[in-house]
Formats: C-alpha cells, structure tokens, sequence
C-alpha cells in the first residue's frame, strides 16, 4: 500500500493560526493524507472538521502542549506523522524533502531549525534576534517540540511520553526517550521552519521564565539567591550588549522586564523556602531609584510588574537596596536610559495597542 501521512496540530485559543495552517497546506508538494486537530480545551471551540480526512479531537479542559500532543500523536494513524504547531509555517517542499531521512532505519525524528518571523514590533524583533532555534545540520541532542517528523512505530516504539506529567517541555523528554531507544535525532537546515505568532511582552517573558527559570531557582537552591541574581543579570547583561551594539536600544526594555521578573520571582522563591535573600522592597526601590530620572519608563516598567503578578512593595519595607542599584548601574548606560524615556515609552504604548495572538504562556 503507499505511504500515509498523517500532519497532528495542536490549537488552544487561537483557531485562526490553526485555519492559515490548514489553508497553507494546499501549496505542499508532499500534501497528508489525514489532518487531526486537537482542541486544547480553547474557550470558543475549533469548528468541526467539515473536510474529509480532518478529524478534531477534543479535550475538555485546557491541559498544555504535552498533554495535547501525546493525545493527538497517539491517535494518528498515518505511516508517518509531521506533528507541528499551529503557528509553524514550512515552505512547499519541507514534507517532499525530508520524507527520504524520515524512512532511513536509524533515524527516529527529523525537524529543522525554526525562525521568528512574526513581523515587526518590539517582541517579534526581540524573539527574531535572542529566540531563534538554529543547531548544526545532521544529528544532534534535541528538536524543538513544535516541528517533528516521525515514524509512526518510533512513537508506538518508545512509548511515546511514558509518565511524562509536565505541561511543557515535553520535546525535552520524548526526544530523551528515542536517544535512549538508540535512533536519531536529525536536523535539516536546508529549509529553515517559520514561527508566526505575534505574542505579547508578557507572554515573552513567561515564556522565557518556563525555559530558563528553573535553572535559576535550582541555582538558587543550591548556591544562594544572589548567585542566581548574579546569572540572571550575567545573561541578561550579554543580551542588552548585543541590542546595544547593533543599534537596537528599544530591544534593551525587554531585558529590563525580564530582569525585574526574574528577580523578584527568585525573592518570592527564596521567602516560600525560608532561604537568606534581600527583601523584594529592597528590588523595587533600588529600580525606582536607578530610574529616578526617567518617571514615564519607571512607572511603564512598574505596570508591567504588576500585570505579570508582582505587588507594589509597601513603603517603609525596604532596608538595604543599596546592592541591587550595584547590580543595575553595571547592566546600563545614561544614554540607552534617555532613549527608553524619551522614545521606548510612547513607541511601548503604541506596540500595546497592536493585534497579538493569544499564547498560551499567558496563563502560566
């Protein structure tokens, strides 16, 4: 019989990166025989399929990604499957191409690097320099959870994610488990995926916290909070350099975000552990006073803060903040300070009122 195909998407709130998706598919060389779409609980269901050969399956209550792709990857039914994420955009030929690698024995998935192509804007240009997926060509240690080709017996093979019980990070584990099942991991970079969706400042930041945080709070665990700080300031340090030297200062407030969150996620941390830190009034005054001479970029900085879940400090709480403002004044310059309060603010505002797509890091 010919080989099947069978493509798995996955979509939680956001049916209209699903539906460009479906509609991109007409232009493969390679097209599946068979499309399933899981419905991760969004609060306005995906329409069902009126399509043959496109089924919709649906779990009730919002799960997370892994959950959505071990319930959709094991239902396919396809001699091979190209699991993908809904905001994952791949040029006509990708499926033609990589069918060949796919088949070979040895090899248990195939992807390829994914770029940050949503537009412009402060998050998409941000996500475009610092967030893109791009290992080598030929085998390597992991693929990125939101593209992968497979056989369907590699995932029936391996168990697909066992007791895997996270929400995310399931790339992590699934291609831990097809090492260990002795085939490869192959990467392609001849034709370099896409990623679509347009997230929001906060949705970036959760999403970087998920991805490098428990670094930071096993650091803190391990080595004290202001080694963790420390990191957090070394990374986000070498990313603003970066920003700075290619003309990019605008890019500089999402590092600026991020750093504050991370602090005082790791302060909030450190108080449920009964571990020595500073005092989170400590953070915030010291921010306050590193910007005491740009109030529009404070109180903006501020707001954020808050919307991602940290309360104001009351006054009087602070008692030594006189190391964290140390730890700011290495991280910036007047000149890039002058920049965000004269210019980054109103652009801020104005990037806030622009369309984003829905992510599910917002809930997290």
């Amino acid at each position: 019989m010919p080989e099947t195909v069978c493509l798995c998407t996955y979509t939680y709130n956001d049916a209209e990166l699903t539906l460009e998706l479906m509609r991109s598919v007409a232009s493969w060389t390679r097209r599946p025989n068979e499309i399933v779409i899981v419905d991760d609980g969004s609060a306005k269901p995906f329409p069902d399929a009126r399509i043959e050969r496109v089924r919709v399956l649906r779990i009730p209550i919002n799960s997370g990604p892994a959950k959505a792709k071990a319930y959709g990857l094991s239902a396919c039914q396809g001699d091979i499957i190209l699991s993908m994420d809904c905001d994952i955009r791949l040029d006509p030929e990708w499926l033609e191409h990589c069918l060949p690698s796919v088949r070979e024995p040895d090899v248990g998935i195939v992807g390829s690097p994914v770029l940050n192509r949503a537009g412009k804007g402060l998050v998409a240009e941000y996500m475009a320099e610092f967030d893109n997926h791009q290992p080598r060509q030929g085998e390597v240690d992991l693929l990125t959870g939101g593209l992968w080709l497979m056989r369907r017996e590699v995932w029936t093979q391996v168990g697909g994610l066992g007791r895997f019980a996270g929400r995310t990070h399931e790339d992590r584990a699934f291609c831990k488990r097809v090492r260990e099942a002795g085939l490869k991991l192959m990467n392609d970079t001849h034709m370099p995926a896409k990623q679509v969706r347009r997230l929001s400042r906060f949705a970036l930041v959760k999403r970087l916290w998920s991805l490098f945080g428990p670094g930071y709070l096993e650091l803190a665990e391990q080595g004290g909070v202001e080694t963790a700080c420390a990191a957090v300031l070394e990374e986000t340090q070498r990313r603003i350099t970066q920003s700075l030297q290619k003309g990019q200062p605008l890019l500089v407030y999402m590092d600026l975000l991020f750093l504050g969150h991370g602090f005082l996620e790791l302060c909030a941390f450190a108080d449920e552990r009964g571990l020595p830190a500073p005092a989170t009034a400590d953070l915030r005054l010291a921010l306050e006073r590193f910007l005491d001479t740009c109030p529009r970029l404070w109180a903006f900085l501020l707001d954020d803060l808050f919307r991602l879940g940290h309360r104001p400090a009351l006054s009087g709480e602070a008692t030594e903040p006189g190391a964290w403002i140390e730890y700011l004044h290495s991280l910036l310059k007047a000149g890039a300070l002058s920049f965000l309060e004269l210019q980054g603010v109103p652009a801020l505002a104005a990037e806030e009122r622009a369309e984003h797509h829905f992510s599910f890091y917002e809930d997290l």
